[in-house]
């Protein structure tokens, strides 16, 4: 066998499989020749084993492992800068949004409803009060004062008696709702609540179910025949009619985007190192050393594909953390998320070791993660924009895009 090479020593160290077969090396200046030799009373029809390439896979990824080893902070950085990117967001989303919700040690859930107790509410600390009898809104308002004393101010508008009107007047109430709501008496046993901002998106807050509470109890004291000392006292109440799905509310786009586009451009500089040791191998000519001793190249671009593999099942696990404790995803279960999550990793690492054989600047592989998840990036926004954040397209481009899929 002639194996052209200027690096002796390296090609030496990559003759594994022919590590126990005698042999004569001759070494030239462009070439090392390989003879293999007999020894004294040594059958010469007796050959050492060629590795299956289960035996040729195992070697391999147990090379990466040792090379991996050697430079510990590369290789703590390619697991955990995935989903240490992806945290920073999720913190400030929790900082900004989550911190507004009701703890869930504060919560039952009973099929479709969502329950919590009523004596940790929070209640807003001013209500706008309007109806179709300015005598009855007046009676309500009163038994709210006598009440709740959390909430401060109740502000009767008398001049206003059709809920258009009241609509217009809360254009510009504060955007948090345990601030101040406004309230619309339609009847003796129907009204409707305006309440602005961000809420508009998650009408379950605790501060609105504490408005409804603080009504109904007014409501019910008015009515004929009210006895308290009959009334069941009712520590649990409904927070919300049912959960958020998509019938019942239509996300702005940047609710619907902004989660997609971050998780697909954290994914980007986990890629960087998995591309950057494929590419050097195959621009350096050590994979045509392992294809010229045997070494199949399916063995060797799978190798590649389950050694990443491995290392994501880590990845993903802290993946699924981080969307269950920041309640990124507050209708899925942890085991949905961590399967979403490692096959996505699976298929990642597959198009890329691919992707890489292709590639013949080391300069454009380590670009590549980036100017994928742009251009995915961009068609799966328009297709957000222009059709449905649910449509059928982003299905079918998943198989042939991660990015899609992450999308």
């Amino acid at each position: 066998t002639v194996l052209s090479s200027t690096n002796f020593s390296r090609v030496e160290r990559e003759l594994n499989p022919l590590r126990n077969v005698p042999k004569q090396i001759v070494w030239t200046k462009t070439s090392i020749k390989i003879m293999a030799t007999k020894e004294a009373g040594e059958a010469t029809e007796k050959r050492t084993p060629f590795p299956s390439d289960f035996e040729h896979g195992k070697i391999l990824m147990a090379r990466n492992f040792r090379k991996d080893l050697k430079k510990p902070f590369l290789y703590a950085a390619r697991l955990f800068i995935m989903p240490a990117l992806f945290l920073l967001w999720t913190i400030g989303i929790f900082m900004n949004f989550q911190s507004d919700q009701t703890s869930s040690d504060d919560m039952i859930i009973a099929g479709d409803y969502r329950l919590f107790e009523g004596e940790a509410w929070d209640y807003p600390s001013s209500m706008k009060m309007a109806g179709f009898n300015s005598s009855f809104v007046e009676s309500i308002s009163s038994k709210i004062n006598a009440t709740h004393n959390e909430i401060t101010a109740v502000e009767l508008l008398t001049d206003i008696n059709d809920p258009s009107d009241l609509e217009n007047a809360c254009n510009f109430i504060s955007s948090a709702a345990r601030e101040e709501i406004c309230v619309y008496f339609n009847s003796t046993n129907e009204y409707t609540l305006y309440f602005g901002g961000k809420y508009q998106s998650t009408p379950f807050q605790s501060s609105l179910a504490a408005a409804q509470y603080a009504i109904d109890t007014a409501i019910l004291e008015m009515s004929d025949g009210y006895d308290p000392d009959k009334v069941i006292d009712i520590e649990m109440t409904q927070q919300a009619p049912r959960f958020i799905d998509k019938e019942s509310i239509d996300p702005s786009l940047l609710v619907t985007l902004v989660p997609a586009l971050i998780h697909a451009f954290t994914t980007a500089f986990m890629l960087i190192f998995l591309v950057g040791p494929v590419t050097y191998e195959k621009l350096n000519d050590v994979t045509r050393s392992f294809l010229l001793v045997g070494v199949k190249m399916r063995t060797y671009l799978m190798q590649w594909v389950v050694y990443h593999s491995l290392n994501s099942i880590l990845i993903a696990g802290i993946m699924t953390v981080i969307w269950i404790y920041w309640r990124v995803v507050t209708l899925s279960n942890a085991g949905l998320l961590f399967v979403s999550h490692y096959l996505g990793l699976v298929q990642l690492n597959a198009v890329f070791v691919l992707l890489m054989q292709f590639i013949e600047k080391e300069e454009l592989a380590s670009g590549m993660p980036f100017l994928t998840v742009i251009f995915s990036c961009g068609i799966g926004a328009a297709i957000i924009v222009l059709v449905s954040w649910d449509s059928v397209i982003l299905t079918i481009l998943t198989p042939l895009n991660p990015f899609i899929g992450i999308i």
